[in-house]
């Protein structure tokens, strides 16, 4: 358990929830995302990171987010499936890097939780003949994950 003392830390949780609550409701309604909520959110990972001292790793976090992109891109040409569209690999670009906000080991613990989570719809797609259809709510699933890693932090 990590106590959160710092009050830019609660600040960027709270509106990371707030934020993936509005970008959830509008993925599963209209099937897209409002990419200027991920800048704002971006920039306010930046700041909440910077009087811990994390800004430099806040930027590596970044770099990471670009290859595993990258990786999402391979793999949806590959299997047929948008597991992450362009506005779901975006939501990574401010939720990675801002979870050290939590503690270093945080990131990480998102990204393990998100591919198990993955693995399991993916299990699921295969199994019962692709229930979600062509195109997975990639927000939902990071929720999901961040919920997950919300409850082993917090």
């Amino acid at each position: 358990m990590i106590e959160l003392t710092l009050p830019v830390a609660k600040l960027w949780l709270s509106m990371a929830a707030i934020t993936f609550a509005i970008i959830c409701y509008s993925d599963l309604r209209e099937r897209k995302i409002d990419l200027r909520r991920n800048s704002v959110m971006t920039g306010a990972g930046l700041m909440a990171t910077i009087p811990l001292g994390l800004g430099f790793i806040y930027i590596i976090h970044i770099g990471i987010v670009v290859v595993f992109n990258k990786v999402f891109e391979t793999l949806n040409k590959r299997k047929g499936v948008k597991y992450f569209a362009k506005g779901d690999q975006s939501i990574l670009f401010w939720v990675l890097p801002g979870l050290i906000v939590l503690g270093m080991s945080a990131p990480w613990v998102f990204m393990l939780i998100l591919v198990i989570v993955l693995i399991g719809i993916s299990v699921i797609q295969a199994r019962f003949n692709k229930p979600f259809g062509n195109l997975i709510p990639g927000a939902v699933i990071m929720a999901v994950a961040f919920i997950i890693t919300l409850g082993i932090f917090i």
